[in-house]
C-alpha cells in the first residue's frame, strides 16, 4: 500500500493567488480552485474513514453498512479552507482545508442514530469512544493541474525510469482521452427532445470536437504512474458541469431537436447524472501497441501546412513577471483552439480526430510546447501584460507525420 501511494502523483504545488488577481481567466482557475477543493475533501474523507472507533469497528464499518458516504461528504463540506488558493503558475492549484474532528463526530452519531437497523455500533458509544476527537482538527491538502503534459513520475519510481519523456506524454494524453471518451460514450443514450439523444448531438463534429475539448481540458486531480507501467488519470467536474457546456453549444442549432425549457433541461440534467462515468481513465503500459498517428494522416499535406498561427493573450497578477507568466498561458491557450480548428480531410477538424487519437492529441500537445514562440510582450499601465506567440505549422504538420 506505502509502495503504491508513493507512485501516486498529487500535484502538489505553491504560491501565487492569495495576493493576486487574475482577470483574463476566471472560469478556468475557478473550475481549478473547485477541483483542488474536491480532491481535499475525498482526501478528508479517506482519511476519516480510516480512523478506528471501538476495537475492530472503524468509521469505515459504519459508513459502509448505512450507506452513508453522500453523508460524510455533506459534513465535510464544511471545511474551512486555509488561505487562499495557492498557484505556482497559471496551470496548478493546491487548496488546504481543515475540519473540527467534534463536527464530524456529530453527524456520525447522527447517522448512526438515524440507522438503527444497520449500524455497528449505537450514537451513545460512538460519542463516547469519540471523546479524545474533541480537540482534534482533520486537515486534507488537494490539487489540480491543467498541464498534463508537464506531469512526469515520481524520482523513485523505477519501473519508469528508463521511459521517454514522449512516452510517458503518451500515456498519460492516452489515459486522459480514454476519459474523454468514456464519459462521453456513457452519456450518448440520454434523450433529448424529438426522439434525438446525446448521442445523435455528438455525431456533429463541431460539438463533438468541442465536448472532448471541455471534458479533456478539465482539471486533472491525480495521475497515478504505476508498476506495470500503465497510467490512470482522474479527472474533476460534475455531471451538472457538463450539462450546462452540452447546452451552451446546442443552444441555437435548428440541426437536432433540443429540449424546450429550462424543466426538459432539468431532466437532461438528471439523467446525465445518473449515467456519467466517473471520470477516471487509463492508459496500457508504454510498450502496448498502439494505433499510430500515420494511418490517419491525410494522403496530402494539408493546405494550411505552410501557414503561421499567432494568437495573444492577457493576464494580470501582482508582478509583471507573473503577469507575463499568465498572458503567455492565455495565449497559448488560444493558439491551442486555432489548431483544434484546423481542417483535417473528411470535413473534420484536428480537434475532433485529436478527440478520438491519443496520440494525435498527444503530437499537437508536444508540437505546441516545443514550437510556440513569443514574439512581443507588452506591459501595460495597470500593471497586467499581452503576450503575442506564434506557431509554424510545418512543425505541427511534422511532429504529427513522425507519431508512431
Amino acid at each position: 500500500m506505502i509502495g503504491r501511494q508513493m507512485h501516486r502523483l498529487f500535484i502538489f504545488i505553491s504560491i501565487l493567488l492569495a495576493s493576486i488577481s487574475i482577470a483574463w481567466a476566471d472560469d478556468a482557475h475557478q473550475a481549478q480552485v473547485a477541483a483542488a477543493r474536491a480532491s481535499a475533501i475525498d482526501r478528508l474523507a479517506g482519511d476519516i474513514r480510516a480512523e478506528p472507533i471501538a476495537g475492530a469497528i472503524g468509521v469505515r464499518n459504519l459508513i459502509d453498512q448505512t450507506g452513508s458516504q453522500a453523508r460524510l461528504l455533506n459534513v465535510l463540506q464544511q471545511a474551512q479552507q486555509i488561505g487562499g488558493p495557492r498557484w505556482i503558475d497559471p496551470d496548478t492549484c493546491q487548496v488546504r482545508l481543515d475540519i473540527a474532528a467534534p463536527l464530524v463526530r456529530a453527524e456520525l452519531a447522527r447517522i448512526a442514530s438515524d440507522n438503527p437497523q444497520s449500524t455497528p455500533l449505537p450514537a451513545a458509544l460512538i460519542l463516547r469512544d469519540l471523546k479524545s476527537w474533541d480537540s482534534r482538527v482533520f486537515s486534507a491538502t488537494g490539487s489540480s493541474t491543467g498541464r498534463i503534459d508537464l506531469i512526469r513520475p515520481p524520482p523513485t519510481s523505477i519501473a519508469w525510469r528508463d521511459v521517454s519523456p514522449e512516452q510517458i506524454v503518451a500515456q498519460a494524453t492516452a489515459a486522459r482521452q480514454d476519459v474523454v471518451n468514456r464519459v462521453l460514450d456513457s452519456i450518448s443514450s440520454v434523450p433529448l427532445a424529438g426522439g434525438k439523444t446525446v448521442g445523435d448531438a455528438l455525431s456533429i463534429p463541431a460539438v463533438a470536437a468541442a465536448m472532448a475539448d471541455w471534458v479533456g481540458n478539465r482539471p486533472v486531480t491525480l495521475v497515478d504512474f504505476r508498476d506495470d507501467k500503465s497510467v490512470e488519470v482522474t479527472l474533476s467536474f460534475p455531471p451538472a458541469a457538463l450539462c450546462q457546456e452540452l447546452r451552451s453549444l446546442l443552444t441555437g442549432r435548428t440541426d437536432i431537436a433540443l429540449p424546450a425549457d429550462d424543466k426538459a433541461w432539468a431532466a437532461v440534467a438528471e439523467a446525465i447524472s445518473k449515467r456519467m462515468a466517473s471520470p477516471v481513465g487509463r492508459s496500457g503500459p508504454a510498450a502496448a501497441a498502439t494505433r499510430p498517428v500515420q494511418s490517419l494522416l491525410p494522403a496530402q499535406p494539408p493546405d494550411w501546412v505552410d501557414r503561421q498561427i499567432d494568437a495573444q493573450g492577457t493576464g494580470a497578477a501582482r508582478t509583471q513577471l507573473l503577469s507575463a507568466r499568465a498572458a503567455e498561458y492565455a495565449a497559448a491557450s488560444n493558439l491551442h483552439r486555432q489548431i483544434q480548428d484546423l481542417p483535417w480531410g473528411d470535413g473534420k477538424t484536428l480537434g475532433s480526430a485529436a478527440a478520438r487519437d491519443p496520440r494525435l492529441a498527444a503530437a499537437i500537445d508536444q508540437a505546441l510546447a516545443r514550437g510556440a514562440r513569443v514574439y512581443s510582450v507588452e506591459y501595460l499601465s495597470d500593471g497586467s501584460a499581452t503576450v503575442h506567440i506564434s506557431l509554424d505549422l510545418r512543425d505541427l504538420w511534422e511532429t504529427i507525420s513522425q507519431a508512431r
